[in-house]
Formats: structure tokens, sequence, C-alpha cells
């Protein structure tokens, strides 16, 4: 059984801690009006995202709480320090369904660990590629991500805003299912290859063009759970996961705890570590291809 999400992101976090939630826009996981310490970092004001999400009838004034501190460029250490915040200030970070829309999510790791306390906690809803408009997506690599992070990457590439109207789906029938039973039987294509295309000719990849959003990276939980074996070993993180598991939303669910002690594994046990989490991924993505023979319930 599907455990409740909040329940799962909020269990190493307390009311008496201090943190921050990003892009939490109408759905917070730690509400400021529940009693949570939390900063709401986004990147517009209220009033801004009021206007941004017009569109959308959930998006009303009730159900969006103020933002503390705008973030829309730079660091978020840096935003913070802009609104009268200090490094290590904060006991945890929570971004659902943020991730993986940073252009260099290998940067913005590295700048939650600047502004949280040794043993603070990071806590993740990352889609499952496998359960959501991802599905034919490629999973990202850790050599991806370096490259992201070594090109300092502010805005999406081209080939990310080609593939995200190119390859998106519909059709994926999963909340609340067990995995065996999560169907792709009548996944469609929501955009067709001209349009595709255009997107990709009119995007601008460089600062200062307008950021045009997307999912940049697409992760199954243990190619996620690589991705950070491997950063962690080359010791550009510096979080150890504590615990991942299967959220309602398409997702999964992770929570992480910052440490400053470098990983000690021996070279061959990591080694070892790898080939399971890649054998691992590719058992995950061999039940996505299962997951097109799965007849809708």
């Amino acid at each position: 059984m599907i455990k409740e999400r909040s329940d799962v992101l909020r269990a190493l976090l307390s009311k008496d801690m201090k943190g921050l939630e990003i892009g939490a826009l109408y759905h917070p996981v730690v509400p400021k009006a529940e009693g949570w310490n939390a900063l709401s970092v986004d990147h517009d004001s209220k009033e801004g995202l009021l206007a941004a999400y017009s569109h959308d009838v959930n998006a009303t004034s009730e159900r969006i709480q103020s933002v503390d501190v705008v973030w829309n460029g730079g660091s978020l250490s840096d935003a913070l320090v802009h609104s009268g915040h200090q490094p290590a200030e904060f006991d945890y970070v929570v971004a659902s369904h943020v991730i993986e829309h940073f252009p260099d999510m290998l940067g913005a790791l590295r700048d939650f660990a600047v502004v949280m306390k040794e043993g603070g906690i990071v806590s993740l809803a990352i889609p499952d590629l496998r359960y959501c408009f991802d599905f034919f997506m490629p999973w990202s690599t850790t050599a991806e991500i370096l490259t992201a992070h070594e090109e300092k990457r502010v805005r999406h590439t081209k080939g990310s805003i080609f593939r995200m109207f190119a390859y998106r789906t519909t059709g994926i029938v999963n909340r609340g299912l067990p995995d065996e039973l999560v169907s792709a039987y009548n996944i469609e294509l929501s955009s067709d290859i001209k349009h595709a295309y255009d997107q990709f000719v009119d995007h601008e990849s460089t600062w200062p063009s307008r950021y045009a959003d997307t999912h940049a990276w697409y992760f199954t939980p243990s190619s996620f759970r690589l991705v950070m074996l491997e950063l962690r070993a080359l010791q550009l993180v510096h979080f150890d996961i504590e615990s991942s598991e299967r959220g309602p939303c398409g997702e999964f669910l992770v929570s992480m705890r910052k440490t400053s002690t470098p990983l000690s594994t021996p070279r061959d046990q990591l080694k070892a570590q790898r080939m399971d989490l890649l054998k691992e991924t590719t058992r995950e993505l061999a039940h996505r291809a299962n997951m097109l023979d799965v007849p809708r319930l």
C-alpha cells in the first residue's frame, strides 16, 4: 500500500526545525498555515504566481501561500543572503517535483548544501519516468549531469526543449496502483514532430533569454540512487540517501541527509554497488516496456 506522500516527505522533519520549501505553488508539503517553520521560495511573488497560473483553477489566493524569497536567477544561497539569511541556517529543504527542472541539477544540489546545517535533510518528490508523461524519455546519467554543471547551464538546451515537445505523452494510469497494474496500454503522444522542431528552432538556450521550463532530468528510483552514489563518490555532493519509496503521483519520494564525512566505501565495494544499481535500473526500464501490454483497469 502506498503511504500518504506528505507523511513520507515529512518523516525526518519536525515543526521545531527551520526549513525551506522550493516551488510549493498551491500544494505545500510543509504549510506555514499548519505551523511549519518553513520559508517559501519560488520564482515569483505570490501576486506574480497568481498572474502566471491564472489558467489553473487550483491556483487561488487562498491556496498559494505568501512567498518569502523570490529566486529566479543566480544561486539559492545568494537569494537567501539578499533576503537577510545566512549560509548553513536551515535544517531542511523540501522540493516536490522541482529537482528535475534545474538546468544544472548538480549546481542546485551543491547550493542546497550551502544553505543547510550539518545533518540537514533534503526531502524530494521526483517523477518516475515510467509513471508520468516522461515515459519515453532516456534515463539521465551522471555523465550528462556533470556536463551540465561544467557548462554552468542556466537555461535548458535546445535538445531538452525538443525532447519535451516531441516525446511527451498522455495516458499513463498509475494513481494508487501497485507496480504490476500500472498501465501504458493507451499511451499517446501529446504533440507532433513539426511543432517540436519549431520550438527547437525558436528556443534560446543562453542567458539572458527568457526562461522556458521543461524537465531536464529523467529518473527511476534506482537510476537516481546511482547518480547520487557516483556524485558522492566523486565528492561533488555530500548527501546520503536515507530513504526512497514510491509515491502516489507517478513519483518516488527521497530523503537525503547532509554529511561532511567523505564516502569511505572501498573501490571494489563501490563498483559492486554501482553494478547492482545499473542492473536494477535495467529491470525498472524493462518494467516500463511491460506496461505497454497491461490493459487499463
